[in-house]
Parts: structure tokens; C-alpha cells; sequence
């Protein structure tokens, strides 16, 4: 069962009291749009969540680091960096938020609520930057490794990076790029990637369909960004040539 945020941070909170301070976890939660709604006339507007949230993703990175180390036992570079990538995208960043409900203690402009902004990846994840930002200031370097830890607690299927070698040690376009320099003796372009919006303006996806040299096409799944979108069709094609290969070496 998920720890709903007010519990994840209420140890926190008992150990850095300060982190209660305006500038800090009160800030982390208050949007820019609410902050200007309320902003009394010839006042000082309150602090919001964008600084917080730049400093909150570079410890987050160096948090996540210092995690895979200690929780996996393939200290390999390409491994680890793909492994974070995945623990801190926009994607991952927001489900972890969607599932402890942080958009319930998040203060949104009128607007925004209204029409759920806040609901989608980038501003979730944001937000949960942010609050790691907070706890670096008020606690330090312990304080945030806390957060962090109580963050992926339960997660380490997640973390679970000794898994196979198309799906976490490697990017998928960079290898699919070499399949098919090994396959047909061609550059797989840019434009061998076809991306499409499938979602709605205010909340995007995307998906992507990628052609190789035999004019065979492969679709990805939905993805919030294109990037992730373009990763998934790479994979998907990279899945289906090396199933190709093993069996043209099975049958040999």
C-alpha cells in the first residue's frame, strides 16, 4: 500500500522542524498562479516552486545515484545512467507523486484547477523536485536522501536494474542505429522517425513509428514526451531484429 505524502514527510518534518519555513516545504507546494492571486497590493509575493524545482532535480540526480549504488550490484556507467534516467524522468516522477497524492497539498491558481494543468507529468514531477529542494535546504544533504529513500521505498522492483541488455543497459536508439549499420550497411536518419500527437493540447502523448532499410515499420507505445515515444518504437524494432537473429543462429 502507497504512503500518502502527509506521512512520507511527517518524520521529516520531526527531525528538520524548519522545514516548515515559508521558503522551504510551503513554497515547494504553491504554484506561480496562485502565488499572483493572492499577492496583496504593494506586497512582497510569496516564494513559489521554481527555484526549488532546479535545485530539487540536481540532488534528486545525485540522490538516485547514490540509491542504485547502494540498492544494485552492477556498478556499470552505461547501466547506472540508464537506470536513473528512468528513476528520475518526468513519467516515473509523476506516477510516484500521482501515488502518494501530492497534487492534494499542491496550491494552484483558480485557472489551473479548473482545468486540471497540474494534473499531467511535467508540473507532478516539478513539484516533487521541488519538495526535494526544500528538504536540501532545511536538512542538508540527509535530509534529502531521506525523502528520497522514503520516495522509493517498496519501488525496488523499479530499481531492479540486472535486467536484460535492450531494455536498460544501453539507449535503444543508439542501438538500433547499430543493428541496422550491422544489418544493411545503412545510417538509420532522423527521419526514419515518425512521431504523432495523440493526445489532448493541454495534456500531450505521443506516438512514434520508426522505419528501417526493409521498409518494415514498428510502433511504440504512448509516452508523454517524444523522446520516450521515439525510445519505445527503437526498442520495439530492436526486440523484433535480435528475435530475427537468434533464430537465423538457432537454425544454423
Amino acid at each position: 500500500m502507497t504512503t500518502p505524502f502527509s506521512q512520507l514527510i511527517a518524520p521529516i518534518i520531526e527531525k528538520w522542524p524548519n522545514i516548515k519555513e515559508d521558503s522551504y516545504l510551503p513554497a515547494a507546494l504553491r504554484r506561480i498562479a496562485w502565488v499572483n492571486e493572492h499577492v496583496a497590493a504593494g506586497g512582497q509575493p510569496l516564494p513559489d516552486h521554481q527555484a526549488l524545482e532546479w535545485l530539487g532535480d540536481a540532488i534528486l540526480q545525485a540522490a538516485v545515484s547514490e540509491l542504485l549504488w547502494r540498492t544494485t550490484t552492477r556498478h556499470q556507467p552505461g547501466v547506472l545512467t540508464e537506470a536513473r534516467r528512468s528513476k528520475v524522468d518526468a513519467a516515473n516522477l509523476a506516477a510516484i507523486a500521482r501515488d502518494i497524492g501530492l497534487i492534494q497539498h499542491i496550491q494552484m491558481g483558480v485557472g489551473e484547477r479548473g482545468q486540471g494543468q497540474v494534473e499531467s507529468d511535467k508540473p507532478l514531477s516539478d513539484h516533487l523536485e521541488a519538495v526535494v529542494g526544500a528538504c536540501f535546504l532545511a536538512g542538508g544533504w540527509p535530509c534529502a536522501v531521506a525523502l528520497v529513500d522514503a520516495l522509493f521505498a517498496g519501488r525496488t522492483e523499479a530499481l531492479a536494474i540486472e535486467r536484460s541488455i535492450e531494455t536498460v543497459s544501453e539507449d535503444p536508439k543508439s542501438a538500433l542505429n547499430l543493428e541496422v549499420q550491422r544489418r544493411w550497411k545503412l545510417p538509420l536518419g532522423k527521419s526514419a522517425y515518425q512521431v504523432v500527437q495523440t493526445g489532448p493540447s493541454h495534456h500531450p502523448t505521443f506516438q512514434c513509428m520508426v522505419t528501417v532499410p526493409d521498409e518494415r515499420v514498428f510502433s511504440g507505445g504512448v509516452a508523454e514526451t517524444k523522446k520516450d515515444a521515439e525510445r519505445l518504437a527503437a526498442l520495439q524494432a530492436l526486440r523484433v531484429l535480435r528475435a530475427e537473429l537468434r533464430t537465423i543462429v538457432i537454425d544454423f
